[in-house]
C-alpha cells in the first residue's frame, strides 16, 4: 500500500473537521454551549477526544466556525438582493422567504443561534 498523497490527507482532514463541526452543532444546539463537553463532541463525531485538539484549540473555536458557517449564506443572500433589480417590497419578501427556508433546512444552526442569544456569558452583556 502506497502512502497517501497530500490531496488525500487534505480530504481526510476536511472530512474530519466537518464531522467535528457537525457533531458540535448537534451537541451545542441540543444541550447548550456550556453544557456540552468536548468528549461528547468527539463521541458524536466518532473520533477520540484528543483528535479534536489536532483541529481546534478549544470548543470556543469550534463555535466561532459554526457561527460563521451559519451566517455567511445569509450575508450572501442579502448582498444578492441588494444588488438585484427587485423592488424593496420584493427584496423584503425574498429575504423573509429565504430566512424561513434556511431555518427549515438548517434547523440546528437556527436552534443554536437562537439559544446563544439568551446566554449572556457567550454573547456578552
Amino acid at each position: 500500500m502506497s502512502p497517501r498523497t497530500k490531496l488525500q490527507n487534505e480530504e481526510i482532514r476536511d472530512k474530519t473537521k466537518g464531522a467535528i463541526k457537525n457533531a458540535a452543532l448537534i451537541q451545542f444546539s441540543n444541550w447548550g454551549f456550556h453544557n456540552t463537553k468536548v468528549s461528547a463532541i468527539a463521541k458524536e463525531a466518532g473520533i477520540s477526544k484528543g483528535s479534536i485538539y489536532n483541529y481546534y484549540e478549544n470548543k470556543e473555536q469550534i463555535l466561532e466556525e459554526i457561527i460563521l458557517d451559519a451566517v455567511t449564506p445569509g450575508g450572501t443572500i442579502v448582498e444578492q438582493l441588494i444588488n438585484s433589480r427587485l423592488s424593496p417590497r420584493e427584496q423584503l419578501t425574498a429575504m423573509v422567504e429565504s430566512t424561513f427556508k434556511m431555518m427549515k433546512e438548517k434547523f440546528h444552526y437556527w436552534k443554536l443561534l437562537n439559544s446563544l442569544t439568551y446566554q449572556e456569558d457567550v454573547v456578552g452583556k
